[in-house]
């Protein structure tokens, strides 16, 4: 067997580094979770989001933030540095970077990021509604917030009450149940280079209970849009598939091998010929 080409070689190994590696979704967008006291966003992984606990971060910095494409920030208890947090989320927004902001963060945090300036929404009432709605109201419908969102399906146990601040866009408000007045579910405002986004509702998703804020696949959806939105990524958090099975990836790798081998052995065949005077 003749030995391949240089450039046939690279394109055998180029073949089949995108058979064993292209099939997997790409989990390289890293998002921070800032958070008072737990609560689960495993499942932002599925969508190609890798996740950095940051537990009630004192002394935060924008330094720490670096590795970043963008922050979650909620809140189940009180911040210990409440302000530096929301001064430094701010800074982190100026950067290019994305900010998600939820329910609780409304009121365990402060500083720049809760102004108007960036915050989409500003808190009226502490008063949480603890029993599941749904998506009532949707004003923008083509947000790629909502992009392969069932509206109808999505949930939350927990929001406030918020208004919308001057220069934000709406979204989405809650069907509210027992409580008096509407309930924006979903916001953002835009800056130069990304945009801050309030959802409505505890991020946090389990077993029906205190620390579960949300369980519907959509609802998951919903904050992974939002945070590659915040970001301005155009790519899609379409769930991670696990890659192509050995025996695949071989078998295309052979496949390869011999139509290169064929190519060559035609190129050959031609060039062997006898050219005409």
């Amino acid at each position: 067997m003749r030995r391949l080409h240089h450039a046939q070689m690279r394109w055998l190994l180029a073949l089949t580094l995108a058979v064993t590696f292209g099939m997997e979704a790409r989990a390289n967008f890293q998002v921070a979770y800032i958070n008072a006291s737990g609560g689960s966003v495993d499942y932002l992984s599925s969508y190609g989001i890798t996740v950095t606990n940051l537990n009630n971060p004192t002394g935060l910095t924008l330094a720490q933030l670096a590795p970043y494409d963008a922050i979650l920030i909620t809140g189940n208890s009180g911040f210990t540095d409440p302000t530096t947090i929301g001064n430094v989320a701010a800074a982190f927004a100026d950067s290019g970077k994305g900010v998600v902001l939820t329910a609780f963060a409304t009121f365990t945090i402060g500083g720049d990021i809760m102004t108007p300036a960036y915050s989409p929404v500003s808190l009226t009432n502490t008063n949480n509604l603890l029993n599941i709605t749904t998506l009532g109201t949707v004003l923008t419908p083509s947000s790629p917030i909502l992009s392969g969102v069932d509206v109808s399906q999505v949930g939350a146990k927990y929001n406030v009450e918020v208004g919308l601040n001057p220069g934000a866009t709406l979204v989405a408000d809650w069907a509210a149940t027992n409580v008096t007045g509407t309930r924006h579910a979903v916001a953002y405002t835009t800056l130069a280079n990304s945009s801050v986004v309030f959802l409505n509702l505890f991020p946090s998703s389990g077993a029906v209970g205190v620390d579960s804020g949300i369980t519907s696949s959509d609802s998951l959806l919903l904050v992974a849009n939002a945070l590659k939105f915040s970001a301005q990524d155009p790519s899609p958090p379409t769930e991670v598939t696990t890659p192509a099975p050995p025996s695949i990836v071989l078998a295309l790798i052979g496949a390869a091998g011999v139509l290169t081998l064929g190519r060559y052995g035609r190129a050959r065949a031609l060039a062997s010929l006898p050219r005409a005077a």
